[in-house]
């Protein structure tokens, strides 16, 4: 008695295929990784960066007795770089360190185009500026009534 030839495993083709589907998905992970990984690091570190500066403008104000403001330059597609200034009188403001740059992050938005600190320690207004690499949020905010600015990540 002879058995029917029966076919078992895969054929080479098969195999070839399916290590294709594979290696192309393997590729296009590895390349989209590091992407979002450095945009992860840039705005977490464009968003201490500004956390510093809006320490010091508020540690300036009261220590110098005069207002300081952080102002925000922005175009269409976000901040491109901010500002801290002190009150030279008049209404005039001179800047108090070079203009500082932001990264060229997909989201980089704020609700204020400038944050004035008292010689009290407290803010003109409410600040969230956030910075982001499309899947993850960095914010740094500041509260008007005590000027108190941190940071959070969402």
């Amino acid at each position: 008695m002879t058995l029917p030839n029966r076919r078992t495993g895969f054929s080479m083709l098969e195999v070839m295929a399916v290590l294709v589907v594979i290696s192309s998905a393997a590729l296009a992970a590895s390349m989209l990784a590091p992407v979002n990984a450095t945009r992860s690091l840039e705005s977490a570190s464009e968003s201490r960066r500004l956390l510093a500066a809006l320490h010091s403008a508020r540690q300036t104000a009261v220590m110098g007795g005069m207002p300081v403001q952080v102002r925000f330059n922005q175009n269409a597609s976000g901040i491109t770089d901010y500002t801290v200034e002190r009150d030279s009188g008049g209404g005039k403001f001179t800047p108090l360190l070079p203009t500082s740059s932001i990264a060229n992050l997909p989201v980089r938005t704020s609700n204020a185009n400038s944050i004035l600190f008292q010689p009290t320690g407290a803010a003109s207004t409410s600040l969230l500026v956030q910075f982001g690499n499309g899947k993850q949020t960095h914010q740094v905010t500041v509260v008007s009534g005590t000027g108190l600015a941190r940071y959070t990540k969402k």
